[in-house]
């Protein structure tokens, strides 16, 4: 046995627990006691630089459809990458309630007062949504209908 796979060895070894915790799903019972939820503009956003108006837009999805002799999955790599070349962000967010899931993207662009481009990529995004997923029924969010 050579030296260099020692080290190799040692490190799978060292990382085996880390990799068996998230395969074994062993934090799901740590949630409450390792994670929280914080406020968004109490600890990210102090200086109020990032707003709705100004770099963040919101789809919601109302229906969703897919084909089922379709991989999904690329699908939805189609539609991430129009944004892969970019510095923006994208994030799906699902809000549960006991009677219902909503489906939302989020699209925040880089930079102050990117306005038009916040609502050219939400277009765009909904536009991708609707064609990668025939039948998919989505909806820009206005900022009057935003609930604070």
């Amino acid at each position: 046995m050579s030296e260099d796979k020692i080290p190799v060895e040692q490190t799978l070894l060292d990382n085996l627990g880390k990799i068996s915790y998230t395969l074994d799903r062993a934090y799901l019972s740590h949630l409450e006691r390792n994670y929280g939820v914080l406020p968004f503009d109490e600890n990210y956003n102090k200086d109020e630089q990032i707003s709705y108006v100004s770099n963040i837009r919101a789809l919601r999805v109302n229906r969703c459809v897919f084909d089922k002799e379709e991989k999904v999955s690329d699908c939805f790599k189609n539609v991430l990458g129009l944004f892969a070349n970019s510095e923006d962000s994208l994030a799906l967010v699902f809000r549960r309630s006991p009677n219902r899931t909503e489906m939302f993207f989020i699209v925040k662009n880089v930079g102050h007062g990117r306005n038009e481009d916040s609502k050219s990529n939400i277009e765009l995004l909904a536009d991708s949504l609707r064609g990668n997923f025939p039948g998919t029924e989505v909806e820009i969010i206005e900022e009057k209908n935003i609930a604070v």
